[in-house]
């Protein structure tokens, strides 16, 4: 996945989504000066319980993969009703050339209040 300047919301998720329901979006990346194309499609995939060193929350999981010309991202991204992401997983390969690299990252939410 590009690191460039988003054009528009990074992730979008329709309002009232039910279990099975999918959407894709599309976002104009600007990176090195170049315009690109990111097309993602997601899927709430289930309702379910998740502990993360913020506490344990019910949250929506919702699964997703971006396209862009050189390069995948598989996201798995877990989301609190009245709090937002508690947990956000990438998966990605980038091709350069004949080169492929893999990358991995994962966040969790560690808080919740003022300065935390």
């Amino acid at each position: 996945m590009s690191m460039g300047n988003l054009n528009k919301e990074a992730f979008y998720m329709p309002m009232n989504v039910e279990v099975g329901d999918t959407w894709t979006t599309e976002i104009d990346v600007t990176s090195s000066g170049i315009n690109t194309l990111s097309v993602s499609e997601y899927e709430l995939v289930r309702e379910t319980s998740i502990e993360v060193a913020a506490g344990t929350f019910d949250v929506i999981e919702v699964k997703g993969t971006v396209e862009e010309p050189n390069s995948t991202a598989n996201l798995t991204i877990y989301v609190a009703r009245g709090i937002g992401f508690v947990k956000y997983t990438v998966e990605a390969q980038q091709t350069t050339g004949d080169e492929t690299t893999d990358r991995f990252f994962e966040v969790e939410l560690t808080g919740i209040g003022e300065g935390e």
